[in-house]
């Protein structure tokens, strides 16, 4: 008896088409696991490449799930053997009388056998299903390993603010003792010292408002290293924002090419095909065959001593067979439907993965070219004219042409402006993160496939 598939629209049909037809054996590759390690070592330092290797490697998390793709691995195994044998055993204690003699004790041996390619399949879902877990334990540590390069992120932010920071107070505390000293002598108002003495109180509030950030961020990186959360992070950098994006479609092809959620999505539905395959075999019966030995005692009668019969006393041997009669249809249809709806969900579930990768890139594309924008004006634009003005108003200050709010002005215009551009830079590289976190690579690949 056979059964139509679900009705599913063209997408799906095709994702599934693409995810069964000839599909090799997973490779590494496949499951995700080399575009993870490639992300890793894309990073911009090697101290960032050793953070990043230490939670691939010691994450909780991340062994979890690798240790129950190993243990789902073991399945197959376990079900595409054939069952063990049986082996019985029978003493009688009032032994049966036959014309050979009596019946002492029987054994009997006996194997089932399924039909033919039923074993096979078991195994293939199995191995799938092992596959599928393999490449979602890929896909959580993609995702550990892009909310550390997020946390590093921010840490490399926080360094260079408060580096801004520190010579900031030093250039603040500088202006405060020129005004102290210009008060002394009488030529500046008493309010001076006061107001950068407030600015410089803030900065330092400031700062340490970007100690606890940061303090509260290493713990967070602690925990996806597996280490104590107030053991110390060596210093950061902040790359450089990348300039150029490639387009969505390359973006996307790539990601479709080495998402482990895409390559669990396609394990999904090949564990799917054969659910179906089997299910669809269990129209036909299985066997069990044996052997059977019965051990028989001499004849131990009057007749039997006086004329024993030529077989008397000899063992008995004999075979076995039976099949099972799959007649049960309700229970056998159901069977095939079931396998069918989780084919349709298999593929429906790939073809949101695919559509959720699809619209982070198409989101994530339209942020880059307002932030680089609006990078490009704070530094190259806004960066040096509050440098010029902050200059300008610091020759005025000392020639007595300007006072001393005119200074505390342009100084902290100038460090917003230099803090505006670094988070700008903070910003886009942000962006690339959740970009190369779903095409599950870096982006020089893309830079490759380009050159060729």
């Amino acid at each position: 008896m056979s059964f139509a598939p679900a009705r599913l629209n063209i997408s799906l049909t095709v994702l599934l088409a693409l995810a069964v037809t000839s599909t090799p054996p997973a490779t590494r590759a496949e499951l995700g696991a080399e575009a993870v390690q490639e992300l890793i070592e894309s990073a911009p330092t090697a101290t960032e490449v050793a953070l990043l290797q230490q939670i691939y490697s010691d994450n909780p998390a991340i062994a979890q799930a690798r240790a129950l793709a190993a243990a789902r691995a073991e399945r197959g195994p376990q079900v595409g053997t054939l069952p063990d044998p049986t082996l019985g055993l029978a003493a009688f204690l009032l032994p049966p009388e036959t014309r050979t003699g009596p019946q002492r004790v029987t054994a009997t041996l006996g194997q089932r056998i399924p039909w033919k390619g039923k074993l096979s399949l078991r195994e293939d879902v199995q191995r799938a299903l092992a596959a599928e877990a393999r490449a979602r334990a890929e896909q959580i540590a993609l995702t550990k390993i892009s909310q550390a390069r997020r946390l590093l992120t921010r840490i490399a932010f926080i360094d260079v603010s408060k580096q801004i920071l520190d010579e900031d107070l030093a250039t603040l505390e500088e202006f405060e003792r020129l005004a102290r000293a210009r008060y002394a002598t009488g030529r500046g108002p008493a309010q001076s010292p006061i107001k950068l003495q407030a600015e410089i109180t803030r900065d330092r509030t400031r700062l340490l408002d970007l100690d606890r950030e940061r303090a509260e961020l290493v713990t967070q990186v602690n925990a996806l290293r597996d280490r104590p959360g107030s053991e110390e992070l060596p210093p950061l950098n902040l790359p450089d924002p990348r300039l150029e994006l490639p387009s969505a479609e390359q973006l996307r092809t790539i990601a479709l090419a080495r998402h482990p959620a895409v390559a669990g999505g396609r394990k999904a539905i090949a564990s799917t095909e054969h659910r179906v395959a089997l299910a669809r075999k269990d129209y036909r019966p299985d066997f069990s065959v044996g052997m059977t030995y019965t051990v028989v005692d001499r004849r131990q009668d009057w007749a039997g001593r006086v004329a024993p019969p030529a077989d008397s006393g000899q063992d008995i041997l004999g075979v076995a067979a039976t099949i099972n009669l799959p007649i049960r249809k309700r229970r056998l249809d159901a069977g095939v439907r079931e396998a069918l709806e989780a084919r349709t969900a298999a593929t429906a579930d790939l073809a949101s993965t695919v559509l959720d990768i699809e619209r982070q890139l198409h989101a994530r594309l339209a942020e880059h070219p307002p932030l680089l924008a609006q990078w490009h004006l704070l530094g190259e634009v806004l960066l040096p004219q509050a440098e010029e003005s902050l200059a300008s108003v610091r020759f005025g200050y000392e020639t007595g042409i300007s006072d001393v709010l005119d200074l505390l002005d342009a100084e902290r215009i100038l460090l917003e402006v230099r803090l505006g551009t670094k988070r700008a830079a903070m910003q886009l590289q942000l962006l690339i993160i959740d970009i190369e976190e779903a095409i599950a690579g870096p982006l020089a690949i893309a830079d490759e496939g380009d050159q060729a």
